[in-house]
């Protein structure tokens, strides 16, 4: 008897996560911290592109939580919004010419079954020269490096991450 109610309990998890698809991370109290982009996964060198990034996070018991990503220098970050907390956008070298540390905190909880949301719009950078878009060369690039959350999880210090998204840019 009790080995049909795992296999039961384990079916319920592979459909729910089938069901959210692969870049859910689930935990025994299911909560959920999530990416997900809107725009083109294929792309041509030197095009302007823009790509919608979400981050979403939602569960019981999380709070004080900080999430730090960070764009690619080929990418400029156009706009952002955040559902709830406080977002800063910097960039780790020269400006126009270096990636973009994205740093969103949540100060308290997020109330139980609700989610929140970071909205970025990024867009290919302009080169140097101001003649062309940046993906000047053909291949795999990532949109970001994947997102890193540290906070707390049921009163206890805690911390996850995301993989980063990659695009196909064609000649």
């Amino acid at each position: 008897m009790l080995k049909r109610y795992r296999f039961l309990l384990f079916a319920v998890v592979a459909i729910v996560t089938v069901a959210i698809g692969t870049s859910a991370i689930w935990a025994v109290c299911q909560y959920k911290f999530t990416k997900g982009i809107s725009g083109p996964m294929q792309v041509y060198v030197k095009e302007y592109n823009q790509w919608d990034l979400y981050i979403h996070i939602s569960g019981p018991g999380l709070s004080d939580l900080v999430i730090t990503d960070v764009i690619p220098a080929e990418l400029d970050v156009l706009w952002y919004t955040a559902d709830m907390g406080t977002v800063s956008i910097e960039e780790t070298g020269k400006s126009g010419k270096s990636a973009t540390k994205v740093t969103w905190t949540i100060n308290g909880p997020i109330p139980d079954n609700e989610f929140t949301t970071l909205r970025l719009r990024i867009a290919t950078r302009l080169s140097p020269s101001g003649k062309f878009y940046r993906f000047t060369d053909a291949g795999c690039y990532y949109l970001n490096e994947g997102a890193h959350m540290e906070g707390i999880r049921d009163l206890l210090p805690w911390s996850d991450d995301t993989n980063g998204i990659t695009i196909t840019v064609l000649p």
